[in-house]
């Protein structure tokens, strides 16, 4: 009996580090939207990493609306959340691009990005629109957080560094993996 109960902690202390241990060096082609869930993939998210999430559901849509517990709230400074949503009854899921009030004084997010190694540098725009749209910018975003880019916006001709520390990085790129994972893309 006691061997058994070894057994169970070291399997429960496995799964465990496994679910917290998010792979960072996966890339993703932010052009090839994916939003097929499966039973597995839904069942998997719900029993594991539900358990670090708000969950509310839209009443007019029924959807199921995940953000990261330990995401940034402040309207003090730009931030981009995101939301995973779950529409159990076709199959599908969504990520959403959800910036706070400090970033909602302008239609469209322009993020200028600049590696710091090669000097090169680039620009990630999102429009509220389409779901494809939300998944491209966001997946955009979370290749940069890959490779340490550092992420500036500028909001009435003055730049802000944006996902500049490591909890607001981790913030996205834990959700944007979580939501790869539901999809099947990880």
């Amino acid at each position: 009996m006691e061997k058994f109960k070894l057994f169970a902690i070291y399997l429960f202390a496995l799964l465990l580090f496994s679910a917290c241990n998010i792979s960072e060096q996966k890339t993703v082609d932010p052009y090839d939207f994916q939003n097929e869930i499966t039973d597995s993939s839904v069942l998997y998210f719900k029993n594991v990493r539900q358990l670090f999430y708000d969950k509310t559901i839209h009443e007019a849509s029924k959807m199921e609306q995940f953000r990261l517990g330990s995401r940034i709230e402040s309207d003090e400074k730009p931030i981009i959340n995101l939301c995973i949503v779950l529409n159990i009854l076709t199959d599908r899921g969504y990520i959403m691009v959800e910036p706070n009030m400090f970033l909602q004084v302008s239609d469209t997010i322009t993020i200028h990005w600049e590696d710091v190694e090669t000097q090169e540098k680039g620009t990630y725009q999102f429009t509220t629109s389409a779901m494809p749209k939300h998944f491209q910018f966001a997946s955009e975003i979370y290749t940069s957080l890959q490779k340490q880019h550092q992420l500036k916006i500028i909001i009435n001709g003055k730049e802000y560094p944006i996902l500049e520390n490591d909890d607001e990085r981790e913030a996205f790129r834990i959700t944007m993996y979580d939501y790869y994972r539901i999809v099947g893309i990880i």
